[in-house]
Parts: C-alpha cells; sequence; structure tokens
C-alpha cells in the first residue's frame, strides 16, 4: 500500500513535466529527459519501495504454531499424544502505531525523492551548461589555432623568400605549439564533461555526428558531439530579488525533508515506547492420555524485561537528532542563499562590463586584418590575440559561475 506513493509522486511529476516541456527551451527540455533517466532517482525510488514494503512486513500478525506431541512409556501403559495450535500477537495498540509510523515513513521517502529530483535536475543543468560552455571554448580555441596555422604557413613561405627572418618563423612555431596544447586541453575538458553527463542518464541519439568536427592538416582530429549538444545554447537565466529567494529557501524540498524525518523519528519513538507493553499469545490444545481425550486453550504472556528500554532511548535520541539537523538545514539554506545571491549580483555585474568589448565585436578578424594591413608586427599580433583569447576564456568562465548561481537559486523556486 505504501508503495503506491512512489507511483503517485513519478506519476505526478512526469505529468507536471509533460505540460511544462511544451513551453520549455530545448535545454531545459533535454534536462526533463535527463532526469527521467538517472540512475540515481531510479535507485532512490527502488530503496524507498523496499524500506517501506519491510515496514508494512513488520506490521503484521506472527504466522501461527502448530505443535505436535508424542510419548512413549516405559511400561505398559497407553501413549500420550497431544496437537495444538498457539497465535502470538503484540499489544493491539501497537499496530495502529506502527501504521503511523509507516504513514510517516512513506511521505519522508516521498520528500526524499522530491529534494533528490530537485538536486538532480540541478546536477545535470549545471553539467549540460558547461559541456555547452566547453564546447564553445574548443570552437574558440580552434578558429585561433586555425589563424595561427595558417600564420605560420605564411611566414615559413616569407622565410624561404628572404622576406622575414629566422624568429619570426621561432615565434610562429612555438605559438602553434601553445594553441594546440591549449585545444587538446579544451577537447579533453569537453569529453570528460560529455561523460559525466552520460552517467547523469543521458542517452547518446542515433544522429550522433561520426564525421570529425575539424579535419584541417595541422588541428588534431576532434569529433563532435551528439548533433543536438553541437546545435543546443544555454538558455538566459533570469535573477529574481533576493527576498523571493529567501522565502523559497525556507520552503524548499530539503527543509521539507528534514520535517518530515521529524515527523517519522517522533511516531518510531512511540512504537519504540508502547514496544515496551507485553505480547500475548493464544493457542487451541487436544491431548489425549490415559485413554481420555482434552481439549482445551492456552494462554501466554511475554515480558519485555531486557532491550525494550534502550530501544526507545535510541529512539528518541534519532528524534532530537532529527529535530536539530532540521534547525542546520534552515540555518544552511539561509545562508547558502544569500551567498549564491551576493555571488550572482557579481557575477552579473562582471558580465555587464566585459560582454561589450568582446562579444559584440569580432576582435580576432580585426587583428588578422591589422596584421594583414601591415599596422601590427607578428609579436603584436601573438600578443593581442593571446590577450583576447585570455579575455574571451575569463568571459566564457564568468558566464559558468553565473548560470551555475543562478541556477541554484532557479530551483528553490
Amino acid at each position: 500500500m505504501k508503495s503506491v506513493y512512489f507511483r503517485l509522486i513519478l506519476c505526478t511529476l512526469l505529468s507536471a513535466q509533460a505540460v511544462s516541456m511544451q513551453s520549455q527551451t530545448p535545454f531545459e527540455n533535454l534536462v526533463e529527459q535527463i532526469a527521467q533517466n538517472s540512475p540515481a532517482l531510479k535507485a532512490l525510488e527502488a530503496v524507498g519501495k523496499a524500506e517501506t514494503s519491510k515496514a508494512k512486513a513488520e506490521n503484521r500478525l506472527d504466522d501461527p504454531e502448530v505443535e505436535f506431541e508424542h510419548l512413549w512409556p516405559q511400561n505398559q501403559e497407553s501413549k500420550r499424544w497431544s496437537v495444538g495450535v498457539t497465535q502470538t500477537f503484540s499489544w493491539p495498540g501497537l499496530y495502529g502505531s506502527r501504521s503511523k509510523a509507516n504513514e510517516a515513513l512513506a511521505k519522508e521517502m516521498e520528500a526524499r525523492y522530491k529534494a533528490q529530483y530537485r538536486t538532480s535536475k540541478l546536477q545535470i543543468s549545471q553539467t549540460l551548461a558547461r559541456l555547452i560552455l566547453a564546447k564553445e571554448r574548443v570552437n574558440m580555441l580552434c578558429k585561433v589555432h586555425t589563424a595561427i596555422c595558417d600564420l605560420k604557413k605564411r611566414t615559413d613561405t616569407a622565410w624561404q623568400h628572404g622576406e622575414t627572418t629566422i624568429l619570426d618563423v621561432n615565434k610562429s612555431t612555438i605559438e602553434q605549439a601553445n594553441t594546440a596544447s591549449d585545444l587538446q586541453l579544451a577537447v579533453s575538458e569537453r569529453d570528460n564533461l560529455y561523460s559525466e553527463l552520460l552517467a547523469l542518464g543521458y542517452t547518446c541519439p542515433q544522429t550522433q555526428a561520426s564525421k570529425p568536427l575539424y579535419t584541417d592538416e595541422c588541428i588534431i582530429a576532434i569529433r563532435a558531439l551528439p548533433d543536438e549538444l553541437e546545435l543546443m545554447s544555454i538558455p538566459p537565466v533570469e535573477l529574481a530579488d533576493e527576498n523571493t529567494y529567501m522565502e523559497a529557501a525556507l520552503r524548499s524540498p530539503d527543509i521539507k525533508l528534514a520535517e518530515a524525518r521529524i515527523v517519522a523519528a517522533e511516531k518510531a519513538a512511540e512504537v519504540a515506547k508502547i514496544s515496551r507493553t507485553p505480547g500475548f499469545s493464544l493457542g487451541y490444545r487436544h491431548v489425549f492420555e490415559g485413554g481420555n481425550h482434552f481439549n482445551g486453550l492456552a494462554v501466554g504472556m511475554s515480558l519485555p524485561v531486557w532491550n525494550r528500554r534502550s530501544e526507545r532511548e535510541a529512539a528518541l535520541a534519532a528524534t532530537l537528532a532529527a529535530r536539530f539537523e532540521a534547525q542546520a538545514a534552515q540555518t544552511a539554506a539561509t545562508t547558502s542563499t544569500r551567498a549564491a545571491y551576493a555571488n550572482a549580483l557579481r557575477l552579473q555585474s562582471q558580465i555587464a562590463k566585459l560582454a561589450p568589448a568582446l562579444e559584440n565585436s569580432d576582435n580576432f578578424n580585426l587583428l588578422e586584418k591589422a596584421y594583414n594591413g601591415g599596422q601590427l608586427s607578428m609579436l603584436e599580433y601573438l600578443t593581442e590575440t593571446a590577450y583576447f583569447l585570455k579575455a574571451r576564456l575569463a568571459l566564457l568562465d564568468l558566464h559558468e559561475q553565473y548560470f551555475s548561481a543562478v541556477s541554484q537559486l532557479n530551483s528553490l523556486l
């Protein structure tokens, strides 16, 4: 009965997703799809079903016990035999207390699933965003490396015709090796993030690109990501006011989970308290002795005098621990939310200052035109290219941090 909670939870979440996905971006739709395939969520659902089923099984009557006895006398007297059946049961109030504890446990499992679902979606969203930005880093470094390779070819040709010096040739060779190393590192980071996304539940579609993304002779063969990831971009995220996030943090799934744990611990303590009451047994007996048949009843009572007290003390301690954990969860929610909001504002300000100079102008093409027009020397061209590349990569890092901070806050809403 209790395991039905998880089917209802899952159906509710999936129904809500089906409606919301119609108005979501491709990024958000993919996050939802990956969350539905999350091994961690499926494992948690199975664990919840197992725990509730186990608790339900423990709240049933013990199996009846059937007894048979046959005795042989040493003299010529008649044999003695008996048969009986006995049913043991706990104090009547214990079954009702266990039933309430099972309901509290099912609600705790429901809250745990919702909290894990939020955490999993946040992790998937952040990993997917990091992968998309890593893809942009690879594309940017490929563009720069291609330009350096072209510069290297022109420098070699000019040196063969005596139009430049060996120093320029060496500079272009060193810069080509440096950009190739940076590109290989960026590709490795991108592939690692793709592996993380697969581990989170992403399934590769059949339309995955089979050809290398770049095949230039001076660039390593870089295999493309699946088409949907190559074409995907990060959706814009909006930052609400701080009070909205602070209020949402106090009713987040993590807080509700802490509250559900308190209720479950209190119900478990009540079960431990009632468990100190005696248990009973009732049985029927039929005995044959001395040529006579006897019918009767047998009544017994168990006395909980050994470990019941320690069990209750342990349950009370667990209840106290759950209350302290709930207080700690509230404190952590408010402090982390406030810190994340301040961090998001800082990152938002930095991006606003850097974006016009880096995203709204094609600095690399401008540098190439200036070099081809003789306005820049090779050393100046290489230095300026490295400068703008470093700044552009730093801006991508800011976008990654900003998306991570805002998505963490928006997951509370």
